[in-house]
């Protein structure tokens, strides 16, 4: 096992920068997710370590060690990919041994090696089957212990649920979170879905456009993001222009776009910002309570989607704001006259710049 640290990582086609200057560590047995939009080059980052591509600029560090220029067969990392990339006309053994055999490791410990590898990913009973006889979940199993059966110093996983159904989904990010630390190997995934960066990770880095915007706990990155790119693409959360006009105590005093006053926290002092405002910390009340932030509003869309409610509503002056329920209470029709509501604490404030 071994930590992984990039220095200044810069690739080019042509004139766009798919990577442009990517620093980054990851601590020796933690799991850290690679997350942004399609095209922000997250997948670019992966292949450059792997040595699938060659860096324009830039260094990889691997346990100290400077493996940008070492050949992709030398850096003993194992890489799930996205398609599984199994060999249709061997086994599950047989796909779980290549890479020890390409090694030239003896055929008493591939054997043993190749046991204990498909024990570990609960294959054991199905070693003699084909790819094609598997589910996509037992695939995937598949292909993570063939990466692990060789001993990797890094393990590498690009977007390996994008081609499981939902259920399945949730069921193998629990499977590979479980694994990882049970072998306590340091991971590098990468993945669109920031629930799933989230919900793995203890570590999240967030790109756009080739760049770092913000790399964090999965909690700090939730609660305290440091730009509204991150506050809109991690999480569902409303973004209220406005300008900071003092404080009150812990309280930002925040003149939103619309000219009505809020309360919120941060750092900020002063200048154009945005109130990042959750879906899930608004509530709708008939009733207003002593929230620090309290604005008449009307129902204007109410969507059912079992464990939540979602609602769209507008506040008097003008404001919409989408709030997230539990799907126990919801009942809500549009036109409804309700309360919007959220406390302070629930809140942060972002500089708003593009």
């Amino acid at each position: 096992m071994s930590d992984l640290r990039l220095d200044g990582l810069i690739k080019r086609y042509g004139s766009i920068a798919a990577v442009d200057g990517i620093s980054l560590s990851v601590a020796e047995g933690s799991f850290l997710s690679l997350v942004g939009p399609s095209g922000c080059g997250k997948t670019t980052v992966l292949r450059m370590v792997a040595g699938l591509i060659e860096p324009d600029g830039g260094r990889i560090f691997v346990g100290g060690d400077d493996i940008t220029d070492v050949a992709v067969h030398k850096r003993n990392l194992g890489l799930v990919f996205q398609s599984y990339a199994l060999f249709p006309h061997m086994t599950v053994a047989q796909n779980v041994a290549f890479g020890l055999q390409r090694r030239g490791v003896a055929r008493s410990e591939i054997d043993a090696r190749v046991r204990k590898a498909l024990q570990m990913v609960r294959l054991d009973g199905l070693a003699e089957r084909a790819p094609r006889q598997l589910s996509g979940g037992q695939q995937q199993r598949t292909a993570l212990a063939r990466a692990l059966v060789v001993e990797p110093r890094l393990l590498l996983l690009d977007e390996p649920f994008s081609n499981l159904d939902a259920l399945l989904r949730d069921e193998m990010r629990i499977e590979i979170k479980r694994l990882q630390q049970e072998v306590g190997i340091t991971t590098l995934f990468v993945t669109h879905d920031q629930g799933e960066a989230l919900g793995m990770a203890d570590q999240v880095a967030v790109m756009n456009r080739g760049r770092l915007e913000q790399v964090a706990s999965p909690r700090a990155l939730y609660s305290a993001p440091t730009s509204a790119f991150v506050a809109h693409f991690i999480g569902r959360a409303n973004l209220l222009p406005g300008t900071v006009q003092g404080r009150d105590g812990e309280d930002l005093i925040i003149a939103l776009a619309s000219g009505t006053k809020a309360r919120a926290r941060g750092e900020l002092g002063s200048g154009a910002c945005r109130v990042v405002v959750r879906q899930e910390s608004v509530r709708l009340v008939r009733t207003p309570t002593t929230a620090a932030n309290s604005f008449a509003a009307i129902v204007v869309v109410a969507s059912f989607a079992g464990a939540i409610a979602q609602y769209l509503v507008r506040l008097d002056d003008g404001i919409e704001l989408h709030v997230q329920a539990p799907g126990a209470r919801a009942g809500l029709g549009p036109g409804t006259a309700i309360i919007a509501e959220w406390d302070a604490t629930d809140t942060t404030v972002v500089p708003d710049v593009a």
